[in-house]
């Protein structure tokens, strides 16, 4: 089986290919304190409209999504405090897993490790989505990257997990 990691064209492509009805039928999730959601969506601000594209590509396979720019668009990265830390510690509470966007800017995020070790801690499942500038086959695991499983693409356009041990499986949750 070949698998490639998604490419940033794929997942802005998705994001641009999407009216403004469609994006609002996504958009329109559960935003209460309380809402649960399938997947916590933990990416570097820096790659804003891919991460939107990986948020509808995984709502339009009917997955509750959380992304802080659309859940809690209140949320400044400019202003960052106490609560805005409780509130995101609890939205991380209730997702069931965590994608990991991992870009050339994920290293420099203040928040992307914690999150992970947050839902990883709680139990929960944890996914690296490795997203490069153009399709690749390869992807390195950074230290402690190297224990969760990737999501990639096959040659019919499936998502796939590729397991630490190189072994392939259908992407679920």
């Amino acid at each position: 089986m070949i698998c490639k990691l998604f490419s940033e064209t794929h997942f802005r492509d998705v994001y641009n290919d999407l009216n403004y009805t469609e994006k609002a039928h996504y958009d329109n999730a559960n935003k209460s304190t309380e809402a649960l959601f399938d997947v916590f969506l933990s990416y570097n601000i820096n790659d804003q409209v891919v991460v939107k594209g990986i948020y509808y590509s995984l709502r339009k396979k009917g997955f509750s999504v959380y992304l802080d720019s659309i859940i809690d668009p209140h949320l400044r990265r400019e202003n960052c405090n106490k609560a805005t830390a409780l509130l995101l510690h609890k939205r991380l509470l209730n997702s069931r897993s965590l994608i990991y966007a991992s870009s050339a800017n994920a290293s420099q995020s203040k928040w992307m490790a914690w999150e992970l070790g947050v839902v990883d801690g709680n139990r929960r499942k944890c996914f690296i989505l490795p997203v490069s500038n153009d399709f690749h086959v390869d992807f390195v695991r950074k230290e402690f990257l190297q224990i969760y499983p990737l999501i990639k693409v096959d040659e019919y356009n499936r998502w796939m997990m590729e397991m630490p041990d190189n072994s392939y499986s259908d992407f679920r949750l």
